[in-house]
């Protein structure tokens, strides 16, 4: 259906492209920008500042088998799921984890973040997920696969959407609330997080563009509130 690289490097998503989706040269379709860090990135709220992991080196373990160089996995007779968890840990006992759950059939992918606030994350004020990474264009006709280009979600009952024409004095719009879900779309494509339903808590929702560069994207921020030592969240992750 489709094949994704990960890398251990802010453990991010470096490529999705398709088996049965082709551009018009006869080459895969490809949704991450060659440009881009890589989608799905984690950022920490620390000392006032977002301070984003995309460039810290994280262990990577695929069904709970540490990975030294490289892997691949095939989803095919005989494997239905893979687990791949992205690691980095502290001496005081802090650590950060990111989860995700491939299946054989689908777009969908389940993906859990978890963290322990201890030593150098205990004054930690918040955590984000995003798709910063952009997306990349499918079409020939650039321009019209562009006009199609929106950031969009739902906070509470509110939806909302905003095409990438309109980020060209702004770069970011922000809705605070309850987030159910938020995405990036091309003309054909769809990057979404879906925050699971029985963990949906107050955040903020932000939608990143800038039309000079062709660029949309996503992100979801949550605050600590009362000062909790362990932080776990669960999500969809919709790619296709």
């Amino acid at each position: 259906t489709m094949k994704v690289v990960l890398s251990s490097v802010g453990g991010e998503v470096e490529s999705v492209s398709f088996g049965d989706f082709k551009k018009n040269d006869g080459s895969p379709v490809e949704l991450v920008p060659a440009e881009a860090d890589g989608g799905l990135a984690i950022g920490l709220l620390q000392d006032g500042e977002w301070k984003n992991l995309s460039r810290l080196d994280f262990e990577a373990f695929v069904d709970g088998v540490p990975v030294a160089d490289s892997a691949s996995v095939v989803l095919d007779e005989g494997r239905d799921t893979a687990q791949v968890l992205f690691r980095r840990a502290g001496p005081s006992g802090e650590y950060i984890e990111k989860r995700l759950t491939f299946s054989r059939s689908g777009y969908a992918v389940d993906l859990s973040v978890a963290l322990v606030r201890e030593g150098a994350m205990a004054h930690t004020g918040g955590y984000s997920l995003g798709w910063e990474s952009g997306m990349a264009s499918t079409e020939s006709n650039l321009r019209l696969d562009q006009m199609k280009f929106a950031a969009l979600g739902m906070v509470g009952g509110e939806f909302y959407q905003t095409p990438m024409t309109k980020f060209s004095r702004e770069t970011r719009r922000a809705y605070d609330g309850t987030v159910v879900w938020a995405g990036a779309r091309t003309k054909y494509f769809l990057s979404a997080l879906i925050t699971a339903k029985d963990n949906r808590s107050s955040g903020t929702l932000a939608f990143l563009g800038d039309r000079s560069k062709g660029y949309v994207g996503y992100s979801i921020a949550y605050p600590f509130r009362g000062d909790p030592r362990r932080v776990e969240d669960s999500f969809t992750w919709y790619i296709g």
